[in-house]
């Protein structure tokens, strides 16, 4: 289930990523997947860390960028949209 997010995330990301006019090789997604796969379990981000404790996180800054640049381009990304609504709280 967490694999199949991860895919979904880093598929609105390219699709963004396309229309800035960043070009990412085919195999990105791939490559990321098996990095993820190659950590040790439990491994989490600085990110999720900071929210777990209640602090500051670069929810803004990383996410909501995301967000705003699809709407921007008028690309839809509900992966990203949910994960924002839900971090911004």
């Amino acid at each position: 289930e967490s694999e199949k997010l991860l895919q979904q995330l880093l598929s609105e990301i390219k699709e963004v990523a396309n229309a800035k006019g960043i070009r990412l090789s085919e195999n990105t997604t791939a490559k990321n997947i098996d990095k993820m796969r190659s950590l040790p379990p439990g491994t989490t981000s600085s990110m999720h860390s900071d929210f777990r404790k209640g602090g500051s996180t670069e929810v803004e800054s990383l996410t909501g960028f995301v967000v705003r640049e699809a709407n921007s381009f008028s690309i839809l990304v509900p992966v990203y949209t949910k994960m924002y609504e839900y971090m911004k709280r």
